[in-house]
């Protein structure tokens, strides 16, 4: 059964102009007005800029949803592990909230395999993606903590040790290797990435 077959989806449907403004886009898609622009920006989805204003034909943008959700259907049919991080929505809220980012663990192979992630480098390589101490972070959580390659940044762990005066998160310095940018918000922002 399709979603215009369902009453309430082909009722909102049928109301949505031809002609969607940034927001009215934004809020179809479930992004931030900032990242859709930055995505319009990249020209990586259809939109159209008329008098400093940024236009998304609705139709345009439904094929290049559903080219996109088929896209990543065959790459979620055996997806690299990866672990650690969470799905959780208040975690992800709390860590752009506060300014920090989200460890993630993921073999250096499965991660040169991410085309998104291995294209993106800005900075640095991939083959220093290896051992204990190595990580790569979004530019902008980069610019945001003041680092570069080179440099190092500590990673606090909320499971720590149990004390008599209560836990204590375990901390640990990590040589940053390498910067990507992917051009989504949500990524260059908060995500760091750990070889397993």
């Amino acid at each position: 059964m399709g979603l215009d077959s369902m009453p309430v989806f082909a009722e909102i449907h049928q109301q949505m102009p031809d002609v969607l403004t940034l927001k009215e886009a934004a809020r179809f898609l479930r992004l931030s007005e900032r990242s859709l622009y930055e995505l319009a920006r990249a020209q990586k989805l259809p939109a159209a800029q008329l008098g400093g204003k940024w236009l998304f034909p609705r139709r345009q943008l439904e094929r290049w949803l559903a080219a996109q959700a088929d896209a990543g259907a065959a790459q979620r049919l055996d997806p690299p592990p990866i672990l650690a991080g969470s799905h959780d929505p208040l975690l992800d809220w709390a860590a752009r909230q506060s300014g920090c980012g989200l460890a993630r663990g993921i073999r250096p192979d499965d991660l040169r395999a991410r085309r998104l992630i291995a294209d993106g480098i800005r900075l640095g390589s991939l083959d220093a993606f290896e051992g204990e101490d190595a990580i790569i972070i979004g530019r902008r959580l980069a610019s945001r903590l003041r680092v570069s390659v080179g440099d190092n940044v500590s990673l606090v762990s909320p499971q720590g040790r149990t004390t008599v005066f209560g836990t204590v998160p375990r901390v640990r310095a990590y040589r940053v290797v390498a910067l990507f940018d992917v051009g989504m918000n949500e990524y260059d922002s908060s995500f760091v990435f750990l070889p397993l």
